[in-house]
């Protein structure tokens, strides 16, 4: 039976993260660890489904280049470039690029926009009595299949201690992903956030099943740039497996 390190490892080197040109029909992944770039041949289409690519070859930065990773600058990046031959990918949000035996093992699950739900009453209390800490205010993001939803929470401060935590609420569990950080009224989670989470910048990306186990990816959009996470069930947790960054802050 594989391990639970391994499979992690395994994980890190089949899901790749990157961007798209304008037509969402080219895309450049920026890893220098990828050994075996052809390897990838699906990415997620700007739909949430899966679509076909082909390595096309590493391609070398220009000079010109103004260093953000976005589809105005692509032409002018860098990383291996992959072609589009079914459909197309989104534009402003992260590419996600996976290998097939990532697919073979991993079940994509369909998810609804559920934008204006709130926690229930009894999941409201739920959460407040497991964490410690009274709810804010609540933002629904998807719905799942087993009535199973996925909400950013956010909680009332503690001092100078904020909390916000991403919750998956099942009829048998409620999963965490929290994001605990130092408050400041410029900027608590990210740059300039102005001491707002800002929920409407989190993005689910792609909902997963392995081993009768949630996984997410998800996009958080800062002032500079797009942080990508891949992550897995772990007890009442969420575990984070592969993260990628692109600096995309305004010129």
């Amino acid at each position: 039976m594989e391990s639970a390190s391994n499979a992690n490892e395994t994980s890190i080197s089949t899901i790749g993260f990157g961007f798209c040109d304008q037509t969402g029909k080219r895309i450049l992944m920026q890893e220098d660890s990828v050994v075996l770039p052809e390897s990838f041949t699906k990415a997620l289409s700007k739909e949430g489904k899966i679509v076909d690519i082909i390595f096309r070859e590493a391609k070398k930065e220009s000079e010109q280049s103004n260093g953000r990773q976005w589809a105005e600058n692509f032409d002018r990046s860098g990383g291996n470039l992959y072609i589009v031959t079914s459909g197309t990918v989104s534009e402003e949000e992260t590419t996600v690029l996976f290998t097939k035996p990532f697919l073979e093992t991993h079940k994509l699950i369909p998810t609804t926009p559920f934008e204006k739900g709130k926690l229930s009453d009894s999941n409201r209390a739920k959460i407040e009595s497991f964490k410690g800490w009274k709810v804010k205010d609540s933002h629904s993001l998807v719905k799942l299949s087993g009535n199973r939803s996925i909400f950013l929470v956010e909680f009332e401060l503690k001092g100078d201690s904020a909390l916000a935590s991403l919750v998956v609420v099942g009829s048998d569990k409620i999963l965490y992903k929290d994001f605990p950080a130092k408050y400041d009224e410029t900027s608590t989670w990210s740059v300039d956030d102005g001491g707002q989470f800002g929920w409407e910048y989190y993005k689910i990306l792609a909902v997963l099943e392995y081993e009768g186990k949630i996984e997410l990816i998800t996009d958080w959009v800062g002032a500079e740039g797009y942080n990508a996470t891949y992550m897995q069930e772990e007890g009442q947790t969420f575990k984070v497996i592969k993260e990628g960054y692109r600096y995309t802050s305004p010129l």
